[in-house]
């Protein structure tokens, strides 16, 4: 690492221009990098320097072909008291082994501006000698009568002249460099190395500029894809977005936890160390009025788990209190931690705090506000954390956390072909057998215990499930965290995954738990003890389609036969008999269209009472102001009844069977809807379900009817 060094009135010392140089050399040709490529050990080397790749083994994750092909890193470890560096010798995937675009920009820029000095003629050449004091001659290949190489200072720069003997491959990376001036006096090539020094400085500076912030780089990251970027801004980007902001290509997970890359921070610190100083001021007084990932509201009710929903019903006044600052924060984010049981055998922390140690910082996606002031939250859990110390503020908890990162890609590969590429022992505890499983056989045989219990009908695994907690992902490090929320057991078994730092290990633990549910060990949970997660539709329908089923069968099974009983009744009295005293209306409105049909006895009426219906058809002719009666309606023949009650049945029937007809639409969009969600885990489930079955058992035993676990228990 180049030292920080004040470059405005003084010249750059020659060991401060060998640590530039150094830079932007390869370690193991000791020439300028070439298409520099930054290995996972940090170390940068030109792309064609890489060593031999071959197949390798024992590796099922990530599945990835571009992961298929490795080498064994043979550069030396550095750094401390050793006298006799190994080498690295850790197997490095091609697909870690990316471009540094910043680096190779910054490389091509200097190259210019050394070629148009080496063509200038503005200073008259001279001698200078070099001394070389080498770290390690034997490894660097040097003979014992190579101490000094006479060279042409290129125009009096002793910068240009280190970078031509690196750029011939002279200069060995692990060289010191002893200058030695014959000319008297020096203070016109100190002014030339400064304005050469310049001249560099300015040509890369927009090289090592941050493409999110467009401001001097502070911690640079480098992405897989090769790109460059502050580490601050990338980890804003990475909450809410998995893509590269440059080319959009996806992004690991792990990138929070990634390393600074050194060569760019060097080369930063070296050319620019007085506005990375006001860079990192100015982070420092911005970042005060941004979210603290540090100090965080806990919510102390559930487990939650990254990548996963969580339901909460919030109903306590110092919570609906923090809800509310959380929301008017605009950040929407908390922590969730599970209280602390009496079973529990961790050490306390924070003073006899009531919770877990570690817990989720989830984002609020859905507030639903109730009147009363309380309300129903959907949450997605965003990372773990670990809980350092806490205080209260006005009743809620604030706990000073620490992100819990998982390792690696490189170190889950190293972890896994450490322990499956290990000779199977004669005698060995059955208890290892999963330990040697390979870590894609571990993702198959949950895959293949959630297939087999969603054909078995199981109640903790229902279409209900599915829809508020969504298919089981296919990404292989979050379904560890997808099984265990919908896993209807108590939060002290379901609490171990939280502290685990690698995707293979959670796998185990869930291959562990399917071995106990098959066994008979463990039983689930009834689901009358879980009532909660259905909460959060009630807010939004207040009836329950289950509910609307029941009370459809329940309507229909007593209305049904009343109505053919009914219709059986009036129709075997025949049609020639006249009803008792009865009345008809009928209104029509706004137009006060009305007829009125009225029956006097069971038997036709007599001329007499021919008589009276004339004299009041008269009256009603005379009075418009009462509405129009139909004049002539009495004088048609009676209708039959028959023919009246038959268009009301006709007219139910139809509704019965429009409503039918849309249950079964709904019913149909709803399982192509499921069908295509879950074809994304087609290949894993027919893999899964077509190879040589993985269980622990044939049949499940000990399985109650399941509802909902402990972690979307709506209390607060």
């Amino acid at each position: 690492m180049a030292s920080n060094m004040n470059l405005d009135n003084t010249t750059p010392s020659v060991n401060e221009l060998r640590e530039i140089i150094r830079l932007i050399q390869c370690r193991l040709c000791s020439r300028l990098l070439k298409s520099p490529v930054r290995l996972p050990c940090q170390e940068t080397v030109c792309q064609g320097c890489l060593p031999p790749s071959h197949t390798r083994k024992h590796i099922t994750y990530p599945i990835d072909k571009e992961r298929e092909q490795g080498f064994y890193c043979t550069l030396k470890k550095t750094g401390g008291l050793e006298t006799n560096p190994m080498e690295c010798r850790a197997e490095h995937s091609l697909a870690d082994c990316g471009l540094v675009v910043a680096l190779d920009k910054v490389i091509e820029n200097i190259a210019g501006r050394m070629n148009k000095l080496f063509l200038s003629n503005t200073v008259s050449s001279h001698d200078t000698a070099f001394t070389f004091e080498t770290v390690d001659p034997t490894s660097l290949g040097l003979k014992l009568d190579d101490q000094a190489l006479p060279l042409s200072s290129a125009n009096g720069s002793t910068f240009a002249a280190m970078y031509r003997l690196a750029g011939q491959g002279q200069l060995p990376y692990d060289a010191n460099i002893t200058y030695v001036s014959q000319v008297e006096p020096v203070s016109s090539l100190d002014q030339f190395e400064l304005e050469v020094f310049r001249d560099v400085q300015r040509s890369i500076k927009n090289e090592l500029d941050c493409h999110i912030c467009l401001a001097l780089m502070v911690d640079p990251c480098t992405t897989p894809c090769g790109h460059s970027f502050c580490r601050l801004c990338l980890a804003r980007i990475l909450n809410h977005s998995d893509l590269c902001p440059v080319c959009r290509r996806k992004l690991s997970g792990y990138l929070h936890s990634s390393p600074v890359n050194l060569r760019l921070d060097g080369l930063i610190s070296s050319f620019f160390p007085e506005q990375l100083a006001e860079r990192k001021e100015a982070l420092k007084v911005d970042g005060n009025g941004e979210l603290d990932e540090t100090n965080v509201p806990l919510f102390i009710c559930t487990l939650a788990y990254p990548s996963t929903r969580t339901f909460l019903y919030v109903f306590e006044p110092r919570y609906r209190l923090m809800i509310r600052r959380v929301m008017e924060s605009g950040n929407r984010r908390f922590g969730i931690v599970a209280p602390k049981s009496t079973a529990s055998t961790q050490e306390d922390i924070a003073d006899e705090a009531p919770f877990m140690e570690y817990g989720t910082v989830v984002e609020i996606d859905r507030f639903s506000p109730l009147p009363d002031g309380r309300c129903i939250i959907r949450s997605t859990g965003k990372y773990r954390f670990k809980v350092l110390e806490s205080t209260v503020v006005d009743g809620y908890a604030v706990g000073k956390v620490e992100r819990v990162e998982d390792v690696s890609i490189a170190q889950e590969e190293a972890y896994e072909a450490s322990e499956t590429g290990l000779p199977v022992p004669v005698e060995h505890d059955p208890k290892d057998e999963i330990d040697r499983l390979s870590t894609h056989r571990l993702f198959q045989i949950g895959l293949t215990y959630v297939a087999k219990c969603r054909a078995s009908k199981a109640t903790w695994l229902d279409d209900r499930i599915y829809k508020l907690y969504g298919p089981p992902p296919p990404d292989l490090r979050t379904f560890s965290y997808w099984f265990a929320n919908v896993l209807p057991r108590p939060e002290d078994d379901r609490y171990s995954l939280l502290p685990v730092t690698t995707a293979r290990d959670r796998l185990k633990i869930i291959t562990r738990w399917i071995k106990k549910l098959e066994s008979g060990e463990w039983a689930l949970k009834s689901p009358y003890t879980i009532p909660r997660a259905d909460l959060f539709l009630s807010a939004f329908r207040p009836v329950s389609s289950s509910l609307v089923a029941t009370l459809q069968v329940v309507l229909g099974t007593l209305f049904v036969p009343v109505l053919l009983l009914l219709i059986y009744k009036f129709a075997t009295k025949g049609s020639d008999s006249f009803p008792g005293p009865s009345s008809i209306s009928f209104s029509i409105l706004p137009f006060a269209f009305s007829f009125t049909y009225t029956y006097q006895s069971s038997s036709p009426p007599s001329a007499a009472q021919e008589g009276q219906q004339h004299h009041s058809r008269a009256q009603h002719c005379m009075n418009q102001g009462r509405g129009f009666v139909n004049p002539s309606f009495m004088d048609r023949e009676y209708i039959s009844k028959t023919v009246v009650l038959g268009a009301i049945f006709v007219l139910c029937i139809s509704r019965v069977v429009r409503r039918v007809v849309e249950v079964v639409r709904l019913e149909r969009d709803r399982a192509e809807r499921l069908q295509r969600r879950e074809a994304r885990l087609g290949s894993l489930l027919n893999e899964a379900t077509a190879g040589r079955p993985i269980t622990f058992g044939d049949t499940i035993h000990g399985q109650n009817p399941a509802g909902r676990s402990e972690t979307t228990q709506m209390t607060s």
